[in-house]
């Protein structure tokens, strides 16, 4: 009974996942921002002038398709590449002025569609589902062998 609960827990978080990420995929289009460009945004919003590594580790993606959408970004005039001061043979990310601005707008609209979407659970009972969703979290960075780059 228990594997039966497991996986159904499972296959509801993943379902859900889906649904939220077309809602988000929903909420940012009017900004031209695919999710992933958004949580570039976001990053970088938080931690200006990450590396390429150190970005892809929080987007969970490999190098080289941070580095197109980086450069994609680059070209939209969002993002600006820097020489690392502390190691001129690689570069740093940040937000121009125009990608700040976006960032802030798109934050405003999501936060509104993600208030708008769990509503429908009492603060209470988010309170609880954060804390079981964190100790979920925490176990699978542990049983991946995954350090959370945000820990920096």
């Amino acid at each position: 009974m228990e594997n039966n609960t497991a996986l159904a827990v499972h296959n509801l978080l993943a379902e859900t996942f889906i649904l939220l990420d077309e809602a988000d995929r929903r909420a940012l289009l009017p900004f031209n921002l695919t999710i992933r460009q958004y949580y570039v945004l976001y990053h970088l919003g938080r931690t200006d002038g990450l590396n390429i590594r150190d970005l892809s580790a929080r987007l969970l993606c490999d190098k080289s398709t941070t580095t197109r959408l980086v450069e994609k970004m680059r070209q939209d005039g969002l993002l600006c590449r820097n020489p690392d001061p502390n190691d001129r043979r690689y570069v740093t990310i940040s937000l121009t002025e125009k990608g700040r601005a976006l960032r802030q707008q798109a934050m405003q609209a999501q936060r509104a569609s993600i208030e708008q979407r769990l509503k429908v659970i009492p603060s209470s009972e988010q309170k609880h589902l954060k804390n079981t969703l964190q100790q979920l979290r925490k176990h699978l960075l542990a049983q991946l062998d995954y350090t959370d780059p945000t820990e920096k």
